[in-house]
């Protein structure tokens, strides 16, 4: 049997709105902008912490002006 040493328990969550918005950004604009149709908002709860975010028109349209998508994969030269 091998005993550690005692440490305090504590919960710690990730999440965070930046976290977030990489996520949605890696849905694509597309799928953004049809769940923004269906729904009216992009809304995401974690499920560690219930921290709620959301996200409207404005705020998606800000989060893909803002960010270069990645070049596709497999297009490398060297």
């Amino acid at each position: 049997m091998r005993l550690f040493e005692i440490e305090p328990v504590s919960f710690r969550c990730s999440c965070s709105r930046d976290k977030i918005v990489t996520m949605v950004r890696a849905l694509g604009k597309t799928e953004a902008d049809d769940i923004l149709a269906e729904q009216g908002k992009i809304s995401v709860d974690c499920e560690f912490c219930n921290q709620h975010y959301e996200f409207d028109a404005v705020d998606v349209e800000e989060m893909f002006a803002s960010h270069t998508p990645p070049p596709p994969a497999g297009n490398s030269t060297h």
